[in-house]
């Protein structure tokens, strides 16, 4: 191999950027080169990170790359945990055994790799590369936990074993990377997102074992824009402006139009799955919660609120009185329409305490 290419192959970010092929999202084959986000992360990267995101950026794909040029070129030990068996079967042969396939013959004899059916490229000068559902035991330069949101969500005990297993695998100098869409207020994923991110906001220094927090939102993405072909709802364009107002996030026509395409598919998971603020994404409601989509309609629709204090006008009282059970009361304002201001339930109270209410 010639001098100005072993120079070439000495640089990792040169290496990452021209010796590996994946396949695009039309299942051709092409070279990978790191987008705007993902070279973001890349030049960002701490020894403990967590992405918060929106789907289909590649982040899993760029993780693949990097660990497997660890592996090859520096000899490192790496994992990937995926959240099923199918996700981890598909990444090892779509992206990493793809990956190192077809790269150049050269490259491959000087560190050949032995694989088994378990998902592990073996390589003969050290390296290691493992995709599957968890990892226990040994010692890890590089972790990546896919879609963690979804697996504590959905197998908390599984999510727990990653935080008791893999992520002890990973000493202090080395690297962890958790990335997931968000999924419900609640386990790991949601509350080390919190945290992260309130340091971030604060402007803290991180130590070695401090999640460095990463958020990539839809609109930051310029494939994520199709030409308007309706105008938009009133709902949509009132939002778009509170989101330019509020926080500073600016789209466009294009833009907007691919919003109000998606949202018609994806319902009430929108933004959870594309959310435009770290925020936004931990807003939906955790499936099977009782009149989710009902009360969303109502906040949307600005169905609840402050209404006017109206103490100047008198309040009616309606009771049902309880013998030998609860008496009930109903205290009612009558502006235009009735207005319920509360109900007592109390067991047998007397008519004296029931009058003298506060707001009356």
């Amino acid at each position: 191999m010639k001098p100005e290419h072993l120079k070439l192959l000495s640089d990792k970010d040169w290496r990452l950027n021209n010796l590996y092929w994946i396949t695009d999202k039309e299942g051709k084959p092409t070279r990978f080169r790191m987008t705007p986000e993902q070279r973001e992360y890349f030049e960002g990267i701490h020894t403990r990170n967590i992405i918060l995101k929106a789907r289909q950026l590649g982040f899993t794909t760029e993780v693949c790359i990097i660990q497997l040029d660890a592996a090859l070129f520096e000899s490192a030990k790496c994992a990937l945990i995926a959240h099923t068996l199918n996700d981890a079967k598909r990444l090892f042969r779509e992206k990493v055994k793809y990956s190192y396939d077809n790269l150049p013959d050269e490259i491959k004899a000087a560190n050949p790799a032995s694989n088994d059916s378990a998902g592990e490229l073996v390589f003969k000068k050290g390296g290691s590369l493992y995709v599957s559902t968890s990892f226990r035991g040994g010692t890890l330069r590089h972790l990546h936990v896919s879609e963690f949101g979804k697996i504590c969500a959905k197998y908390p005990d599984k999510a727990r074993e990653i935080v008791t297993g893999a992520f002890e695998a990973v000493s202090t100098g080395c690297f962890a990377t958790i990335e997931s869409t968000a999924e419900g207020r609640a386990g790991y994923f949601f509350d080390y997102c919190q945290t992260a991110e309130k340091s971030q906001l604060q402007g803290k220094p991180l130590s070695p074992l401090d999640w460095k927090f990463f958020f990539f939102s839809w609109w930051k993405n310029p494939q994520y824009a199709i030409d308007p072909v309706e105008s938009l709802p009133v709902r949509l364009l009132e939002y778009f402006a509170e989101m330019e107002a509020k926080h500073g996030v600016v789209v466009n026509d294009r833009q907007k139009a691919w919003y109000y395409a998606k949202e018609k598919t994806l319902g009430d998971d929108m933004k959870r799955e594309y959310p435009t603020i770290p925020a936004e994404a931990f807003q939906q409601s955790v499936e099977g919660a009782y009149y989710a989509k009902q009360f969303r309609w109502l906040y949307t629709n600005k169905r609840i609120g402050q209404i006017p204090d109206n103490s100047h006008l008198p309040v009616h009282t309606f009771w049902d009185i309880g013998v030998g059970d609860s008496t009930a009361i109903w205290f009612v304002r009558e502006v235009g329409r009735h207005r319920l201001l509360r109900k007592l339930r109390r067991r047998s109270p007397s008519l004296h305490e029931g009058a003298e209410r506060p707001w009356l």
